[in-house]
C-alpha cells in the first residue's frame, strides 16, 4: 500500500504531497486525515504529517519494483483517528489558492495544538522564580519590556502556567520568555498531565421572548432558505439591524429551529470579550451542546473542545475567527456577528478572512450564511446591492427607550489641561444626573496608557521609539507607589525611562499631550469618587479571566462606569447604562487607510448604541473638535446609508474595494538599502510578467514605496500595491514572482484585501 503524506509545517518550497509505502502492520489501522510520522531528507527525528491520500492498488500497478523499493516506509501513526476531514482537505486547496500559504499550513491553522499527542500529555509550565523579587522589579522600574511585565503580572498570584497560555495571553514570543528565564525572573517545568473534559456548570434555562414584526419577517425568511436548496449557489443574508434590534434573537430562534431538524449551528463573534456574554445566552438556550473556541482557552480546553465537536457531542459553536474551522457536521447555520470587525481577518499567515472561509463551507454544506451588523462593511452592503447576497433589516429598537440622543460637544476654546479638556462640562452633567438615580454610564478612548506623546514646546522634538519609527506612549506604573510614569513602545514593546531634558535641543520643556484609558480612568475617579471605574484596555484584560471579570464587576452594580478601548463598545448588552461618552472622536475618523473613516464611524456607532438599551432613555455625548466633520453627522442622523454612499463614492473613484481588489508586499529587512532594491527587484519582476502575459494587462501596479510604518522592531519596511478587478489574476501574478524570486536577508509578507495598510 502507498499513501500521500503532506508534511506538517512545510513551506511552499515544499508544498507537495509525498509517496510512502506502509508496512503490514499498519494497513488496515490507516485512513486519509490521520497524522502520521515519517522520515524525511536528513532529519533524526521522524517528522509529522497528513495522511492526503491512499492510493489504490490499480493506481499503483504500473508503479516499478525498483521505484516502490526507493520508497520510505512510514514510521509510526500518531493519532488513532482522522483529525482532518475530508472537507477540511478541501479547504485546505482552497486558501492555497488564495492565501500564499502551503497546503499543510492551512491544515495546521485549522487545527488545535496537541492533536497528535496520544493519552496522557506534558505540559511546559512557567512560574516565578521569586515572587517578591518580581514585585519590586515592578515597583522600580526594573523591566525594560512591557511583554517582560505583562508576562510577570500575569503570573504573580499564580503557581504556574502553561508556557503556551502564557504566550497567548500576554501575547509574547519564546524569546521573552527565554530572556525571563536567563535573567532567572522564571523557571520553566514539566508536568505530566492526565486529559479531561473541564467541567461545565449548567445556565438556567430561559424561554425564547416573542418577536418583534420585523424580526418575525426576518427570521420567516431565513427559515424558508434553510429548507430549500441552493442549488450550488451561497445562501448568504446581511442582517442589517440598529443597534438594540434584537439581531441575536433571531441568531438564537433560527439556530433553534435548525437543531430540531438535525443541524448543526456556528454562531462567530469579533473578540474574546465578547464570547462569555454570547456563551451564557447561547447555554441558557440550548443546555450543554455548546462548544467555546478561542484562544484564551488552555490548550487542554481547546482540545477537549474540538473531539466534542468532532464526535457530534456538541452541535453549536461559539467562537472567535479560528472556530470558523471547527469540524461540525450536518451545518445549516453560520453566523458572524459583528460581521464589519476587522478581527475577522488573520494577520498572520495564511490571512485569511473568516467570512470568505465561511462562504466555502456553507456552499459545501448547502448551509445559510447569516453576516449581522448594526453598521455593515462597505463591502458587505454592496454585496447585497449587488444581489450577491440578501438584505433584512431590524430598523427599530425592541425596548422602549428607542434610539439614544446624541449630542456633539465642540470641544474647540476648553482649555487643553485639567479635567475638563478630558471630560467636558455637558458630559460631567450627564454623568452626575445618571449616578443620581442609580443608572450607569460607559466611556470610550480608544487609546490605552496615560498620555498620547512628549513632545518638547522649545524644539518640538517628539519621543519616539529607538527601533520604531514611532511616537512613545506614557504609561503609569500601576505598580509604583508613586505611581511613577514610563513611556512605552506599543509596538515593540521596548520601555524608556523620561529624559529630564530634550535629547534635541537640551532644554527642560517636555510635555505630555493628549491622554489614554489610565488618565482618564484617573479624571473619574476624580470627579465621582463613589462611583467605581472598571478599565477594560489590553493592559486590564492579560490574564484569562480578565475579560468576565471586568464585565461581571459592572454588570452587578459594583462599578457605575466602565471605561475602556474599542473592545466595550461592541455586542454588550447593559440595560441599566444611560449614558455614553465617547472621547477624542476626532482621533477615530482619521487614519492612514482608505477604511479610517468606515472604522470611525462604525466604533462611534457602535458605542452610543450601547446606550438605552433597556426601558430607560440613553444619551451619548461625543467630544470632538471638527463639529463639521460629515461622519459625524452622519453617525447623529443614526444615517448609515448616507455613510454608505459617501464612502463607496470615494472608493469607486480611487479604485479601492468593494470596486477592486488589492494586493499588498510588505518587506522588512535590518538594511533600509537591501529592503529597498528587495522590494524594486519584485517590482521588475512584476513589470516583465506583465509585458509577458496578456492577461494581467488590466492589473496596476503601484511604484515601490516606504510602508507607512517605515521601520518597526528595527526592520526597515517598504511595500508594493496591485489593484484590479480580479482577485484571482492578481494572485496569480503575485505567485508568478513570489514562487521565483529567493527571500534571501529580506523577508516579504503578501495579503490579499488587506485589513491594514501599515
Amino acid at each position: 500500500m502507498i499513501v500521500k503524506v503532506a508534511l506538517s509545517g512545510a513551506n511552499r518550497a515544499f508544498d507537495q504531497p509525498f509517496d510512502y509505502c506502509v508496512p503490514v502492520e499498519l494497513e488496515k489501522k490507516l485512513q486519509v486525515g490521520q497524522m502520521v510520522g515519517v522520515p524525511f531528507g536528513h532529519r533524526k527525528k521522524a517528522t509529522p504529517g497528513y495522511v492526503v491520500a491512499i492510493l489504490e492498488d490499480s493506481e499503483v500497478a504500473d508503479t516499478s519494483q525498483d521505484k516502490k523499493s526507493e520508497l520510505k516506509a512510514i514510521e509510526s501513526l500518531l493519532t488513532k483517528t482522522p483529525v482532518v476531514t475530508n472537507e477540511q482537505l478541501r479547504l485546505a486547496v482552497e486558501m492555497r489558492k488564495r492565501y500564499f500559504c502551503s497546503f499543510s499550513q492551512a491544515l495546521d491553522t485549522m487545527l488545535p495544538p496537541r492533536i497528535s499527542v496520544k493519552g496522557g500529555v506534558k505540559t511546559r509550565y512557567a512560574r516565578l522564580v521569586d515572587r517578591d523579587a518580581v514585585l519590586e522589579m515592578l515597583e522600580t522600574d526594573a523591566f525594560r519590556s512591557q511583554g517582560h511585565i505583562r508576562v510577570s503580572e500575569l503570573l504573580i498570584d499564580q503557581e504556574g502556567l502553561p508556557v503556551a497560555e502564557i504566550k497567548a495571553a500576554a501575547d509574547v514570543t519564546d524569546s521573552v520568555l527565554q530572556t525571563l528565564v536567563k535573567n532567572e525572573v522564571l523557571e520553566i517545568f514539566s508536568v505530566e498531565e492526565e486529559r479531561k473534559a473541564p467541567e461545565v456548570v449548567p445556565y438556567e434555562k430561559v424561554k425564547a421572548p416573542a418577536l418583534r414584526p420585523a424580526q418575525k419577517k426576518a427570521l420567516d425568511i431565513l427559515e424558508d432558505a434553510c429548507r430549500t436548496s441552493g442549488e450550488g449557489r451561497l445562501k448568504e443574508y446581511l442582517l442589517h439591524g440598529v443597534t438594540g434590534s434584537g439581531k441575536t434573537e433571531v441568531y438564537l430562534q433560527l439556530g433553534e429551529k435548525l437543531l430540531q431538524a438535525g443541524k448543526s449551528v456556528m454562531v462567530l463573534v469579533p473578540e474574546i470579550a465578547l464570547t462569555p456574554q454570547m456563551e451564557q445566552r447561547i447555554r441558557s438556550r440550548f443546555g450543554l451542546d455548546v462548544a467555546i473556541l478561542h484562544s484564551r482557552l488552555t490548550l487542554t480546553e481547546r482540545y477537549e473542545a474540538w473531539q466534542r465537536i468532532a464526535r457530534g457531542d456538541a452541535k453549536i459553536v461559539v467562537g472567535a475567527r479560528s472556530a470558523v474551522f471547527a469540524p461540525l457536521k450536518n451545518i445549516g447555520l453560520i453566523v458572524l456577528d459583528e460581521e464589519h470587525e476587522a478581527t475577522y481577518k488573520s494577520g498572520i499567515k495564511p490571512r485569511y478572512h473568516a467570512a470568505d472561509i465561511a462562504r466555502l463551507r456553507c456552499l459545501m454544506h448547502d448551509a445559510v450564511l447569516l453576516l449581522g451588523s448594526a453598521t455593515p462593511s462597505v463591502e458587505s452592503y454592496q454585496r447585497a446591492r449587488d444581489g450577491r447576497s440578501t438584505l433584512l433589516t431590524l430598523p427599530e429598537r425592541i425596548g422602549r427607550a428607542g434610539r439614544p440622543t446624541i449630542t456633539l460637544v465642540d470641544m474647540k476654546g476648553v482649555p487643553k489641561k485639567g479635567i475638563h479638556a478630558i471630560i467636558s462640562e455637558s458630559l460631567q452633567d450627564a454623568l452626575t444626573d445618571a449616578f443620581s438615580r442609580d443608572e450607569q454610564a460607559m466611556i470610550l478612548i480608544n487609546r490605552r496608557g496615560h498620555a498620547r506623546l512628549t513632545i518638547c514646546q522649545s524644539c518640538g522634538h517628539v519621543l519616539t521609539c529607538g527601533s520604531c519609527e514611532v511616537a512613545l506612549i506614557s504609561h503609569l506604573n500601576v505598580h509604583s507607589k508613586v505611581q511613577s510614569k514610563r513611556l512605552l513602545c506599543h509596538h515593540c514593546d521596548r520601555i524608556y525611562q523620561k529624559p529630564p531634558a530634550c535629547p534635541s535641543c537640551g532644554e527642560d520643556q517636555l510635555q505630555e499631550v493628549g491622554y489614554g484609558t489610565q488618565q482618564v480612568e484617573d479624571a473619574l475617579n476624580t470627579l465621582f469618587p463613589a462611583a467605581g471605574v472598571a478599565r477594560m484596555d489590553q493592559d486590564t484584560t492579560v490574564r484569562r479571566q480578565s475579560h468576565a471579570a471586568i464585565l461581571e464587576r459592572f454588570a452587578t452594580d459594583e462599578a457605575k462606569i466602565l471605561l475602556g478601548t474599542q473592545m466595550i463598545a461592541k455586542g454588550h448588552d447593559f440595560p441599566n447604562v444611560t449614558v455614553v461618552g465617547i472621547l477624542s472622536a476626532d482621533q477615530l475618523l482619521n487614519g492612514d487607510d482608505f477604511r479610517a473613516a468606515e472604522r470611525g464611524f462604525s466604533l462611534i456607532l457602535q458605542a452610543a448604541g450601547r446606550a438605552g438599551r433597556g426601558s430607560l432613555p440613553g444619551h451619548v455625548y461625543i467630544q470632538a473638535y471638527n463639529t463639521e466633520d460629515a461622519t459625524l453627522k452622519q453617525v447623529i442622523a443614526h444615517d448609515y446609508d448616507a455613510f454608505f454612499e459617501t464612502d463607496a463614492a470615494y472608493r469607486k473613484r480611487l479604485g479601492y474595494p468593494p470596486y477592486s481588489h488589492l494586493g499588498i508586499v510588505l518587506f522588512s529587512g535590518h538594511k533600509e538599502d537591501e529592503t529597498k532594491k528587495a522590494a524594486e527587484q519584485f517590482h521588475k519582476l512584476l513589470q516583465e510578467a506583465k509585458a509577458r502575459y496578456e492577461k494581467y494587462a488590466g492589473l496596476t501596479l503601484l511604484p515601490v514605496a516606504k510602508a507607512p510604518l517605515s521601520r518597526l522592531r528595527n526592520r526597515y519596511r517598504y511595500r508594493l500595491i496591485v489593484k484590479g478587478e480580479n482577485r484571482q489574476l492578481i494572485t496569480e501574478w503575485l505567485a508568478l514572482v513570489d514562487d521565483t524570486m529567493p527571500t534571501g536577508l529580506v523577508s516579504r509578507a503578501i495579503d490579499i484585501d488587506p485589513y491594514s495598510m501599515l
